[in-house]
């Protein structure tokens, strides 16, 4: 038995150089199409194995404030403005058609993330694993994004367990109405294109590495932390015109975003500080405390521990 095992292992890995070289030279048509398939087909299998009452899965809750925004925006009304317009926007046309309640739209919502968002977000994932290391590598990074998700259900924690699979898993595939996944996927997108334009300059890919980073942002503005990547990769590279080509892109939905926040909150969230206002009205004020980023960096110095 273990020398049949041992044979059947030193064929395996001859093979691997023909099975290597197919890859390689294959149409990826005929492997992501496919793929893409498989991807509706565990997705539907996630969807009708968890608890869920008709379409509606478990959501965090911010869900109903994205659809209202959105259904004020198809009456031509500005909502208060606490979360970025680029999902109430999306969800407008639904919030128009479904009516006040987000049951109804549910479905049509469901169905653009996994029908459509979810795809995309499959061939950007290949996209980068190519550009990163070759056909191959794509194919195996594209694998691991169908199977990953479905393995952690295996190996998590049995305490985590149920949060794993009803909560995590269907915000993870798109079966809310929640922003995270479209943002996830505007994310991708725009890492992708990016990949590109920093190995080979391009007009077109580096707007639209812009237009992806400004959808991601407008969808949900604590994404703006990954451009940090992008603004490296592109300084490393020098790419000084294709940087003030993604700037061009991403400014429209940066500009719509400060409109968005200064018509609905009347100011902007970021330069809105206790230290801020102090200074104005001629208050001293120390610079620490004038920090205008104080809701995402903290710049106080941690207290020493007591002796």
């Amino acid at each position: 038995m273990t020398t049949y095992a041992v044979e059947v292992g030193r064929r395996a890995w001859e093979r691997v150089p023909r099975a290597r070289a197919w890859l390689e030279n294959v149409r990826p048509s005929k492997l992501l199409i496919p793929a893409i398939g498989i991807q509706w087909i565990t997705t539907l299998a996630l969807a009708l194995t968890v608890r869920h009452n008709g379409w509606l899965f478990y959501q965090g809750g911010d869900q109903l404030w994205y659809y209202v925004s959105g259904g004020m925006l198809a009456h031509g009304d500005l909502p208060t403005t606490l979360v970025g317009h680029g999902w109430p926007a999306i969800l407008a046309p639904f919030a128009a058609l479904g009516g006040p309640s987000l049951v109804p739209a549910l479905p049509a919502i469901v169905l653009l993330d996994v029908l459509v968002l979810g795809p995309i977000a499959l061939l950007c994932m290949y996209g980068i694993g190519r550009q990163i290391g070759g056909r191959t590598f794509g194919y195996l990074v594209a694998a691991l994004w169908l199977t990953v998700p479905f393995i952690g259900i295996k190996y998590t924690d049995h305490l985590y367990h149920q949060r794993y699979t009803e909560l995590t898993l269907p915000q993870s595939f798109g079966l809310t109405a929640m922003a995270d996944f479209p943002s996830m996927v505007a994310v991708i997108v725009c890492i992708y294109f990016a990949l590109r334009v920093i190995d080979r300059p391009d007009t077109i890919e580096a707007l639209a590495a812009g237009l992806a980073a400004g959808t991601a942002i407008a969808i949900k503005p604590s994404n703006a932390i990954f451009l940090a990547g992008v603004v490296l990769g592109l300084a490393y590279r020098r790419r000084i015109v294709v940087a003030g080509l993604v700037l061009a892109g991403l400014a429209p939905a940066l500009l719509t975003l400060a409109l968005w926040k200064y018509r609905g909150l009347g100011y902007l969230p970021p330069f809105h500080s206790e230290g801020a206002r102090a200074l104005a009205a001629g208050v001293h004020t120390q610079v620490v405390g004038f920090n205008p980023l104080h809701r995402y960096i903290n710049l106080d110095r941690p207290h020493p521990l007591p002796q």
